[in-house]
């Protein structure tokens, strides 16, 4: 079982990374509190006189600042942790947090002290992050506790820490108010919270619901692309492979008309191979299957390959190449198959789409822990309206239809499938009349060393 997946719907948007996001947050904002409260009492004692347990105070500060270093060791130092593992970290975190808050309560003015009101932040994130029981145990916990500390500093068992009105503390009706509104106020903003819990938790529930329709429908789609791509493929390479014989045995003398209707016939089904072949290589991508035979490769000298192979083409089109090849360690850890087919389409389509005398760019760099290639043409371009389309299957704009009569639209969907595989990401910056950049980045971590 995957730790890492929400066990059950009382914890609708948490996995362990979130968990340890919030963690991680949980211990900055607490580094916040204990300075900010250091530098309040720091203040109070220098500049208001305040006659509250400093020293008391400032112990408690140091060894929430003691546990919260440790909080912090703990998560950088830890790899990986169950899901149960972490939720217990997070109930640990808000209890120590509730328990330090009352101490420091206490020593600094009790009731007096609007301190308090930050308890209203845990009934928050409680509601938040559990189940209403246990938010209703959290919430419940706090009212215990302010009300303990209240009566115990009432009947004289706690010493109480006045900071401006030493009266308040033996004046019941003003407690019992004080209380009771806390009460309220807890209470309140528990069934706020939960109500709003509620409505997300029942929306989070049908998106997930039509989640898992568009999965299965997006499984039934690509197995029946599958069915008709292998079921089509053998015909079609049969009548091909039948035109192609007819063509080559044609008398030389024959009738011209009949020989270029052939041929037109031997061309449209290399065009339906076409399709069919890209149709199989998008669904197989989609299933990851990469990862059983992966390998070392070389992308720079896949590059130089592809651009030999495609030569000829490039060249009747007088289209030249600029290299700017500056990464070091040009391996990426994969199937080879699976980056010829990323750099086959994107060169190819450079070149297809490139302008007469026109020049193709291939850079390669390292930035910010991240490996670079981009692809850049001075051709067509692409038109700002199409630019969120050029990755949807089937899709080709009007300039590129214009530009060239056929094409299935399914190269650019497998590129990027392809790329999102290996963890990587492509992304397209184009003016129409003067060019396109396809920029593909993966992460340094992800290349073999």
């Amino acid at each position: 079982m995957n730790n890492r997946k929400i066990p059950d719907e009382r914890f609708p948007f948490l996995n362990v990374d979130v968990l340890q996001a919030r963690i991680l947050w949980s211990i900055r904002l607490r580094w916040l509190a204990i300075s900010g409260y250091f530098l309040a009492t720091i203040l109070a004692r220098f500049f208001l006189s305040l006659q509250i347990a400093y020293h008391q105070i400032w112990l408690l500060l140091a060894m929430l600042a003691v546990i919260n270093l440790i909080y912090y060791l703990l998560v950088k130092a830890r790899h990986t942790l169950s899901f149960k593992s972490e939720v217990v970290q997070l109930h640990l975190h808000i209890l120590l947090d509730i328990i330090f808050l009352t101490l420091i309560l206490h020593l600094s003015g009790g009731i007096e002290n609007p301190i308090y009101l930050f308890f209203i932040f845990h009934v928050i994130i409680s509601s938040i992050l559990f189940s209403p029981r246990i938010a209703f145990l959290y919430s419940t916990l706090i009212i215990t506790l302010f009300t303990a500390l209240v009566i115990l500093e009432l009947y004289r068992f706690l010493p109480h820490y006045s900071l401006s009105d030493p009266l308040i503390v033996v004046n019941k009706t003003k407690v019992l108010i004080t209380l009771f509104s806390f009460g309220i106020m807890v209470y309140a903003t528990h069934y706020i919270c939960i109500g709003f819990m509620k409505i997300y938790r029942h929306s989070k529930r049908i998106i997930d619901q039509q989640h898992k329709i568009l999965i299965e429908a997006d499984r039934q789609k690509t197995r029946f692309f599958q069915f008709a791509s292998h079921e089509l493929k053998s015909p079609i390479i049969a009548i091909k492979s039948t035109l192609d014989v007819v063509l080559k045995g044609y008398p030389v003398s024959g009738d011209e008309k009949s020989i270029n209707l052939i041929r037109r016939a031997s061309n449209r089904a290399g065009q339906m191979l076409t399709l069919v072949t890209e149709l199989l290589d998008l669904t197989r991508s989609q299933k990851m299957e990469f990862e059983q035979k992966s390998e070392k490769v070389d992308i720079h000298q896949l590059i130089h390959e592809i651009l030999k192979y495609e030569h000829a083409r490039a060249q009747q089109k007088n289209i030249s190449y600029e290299l700017d090849l500056r990464m070091k360690n040009p391996y990426l850890k994969g199937v080879g198959e699976d980056f010829e087919k990323i750099f086959s389409n994107l060169i190819n389509n450079a070149i297809l789409y490139g302008k007469q005398d026109g020049k193709i760019t291939i850079s390669s760099y390292q930035k910010q822990g991240n490996w670079y290639i981009s692809i850049e043409d001075d051709g067509i371009g692409i038109p700002e309206k199409d630019l969120e389309s050029v990755f949807n299957e089937f899709f080709r704009s009007q300039n590129a239809k214009k530009s060239v009569n056929f094409g299935t639209g399914l190269g650019l969907s497998l590129v990027k499938q392809l790329v999102k595989n290996y963890h990587g990401t492509i992304h397209v910056h184009s003016h129409e009349g003067k060019g396109t950049i396809f920029t593909l980045t993966f992460p340094l971590k992800r290349s073999s060393k």
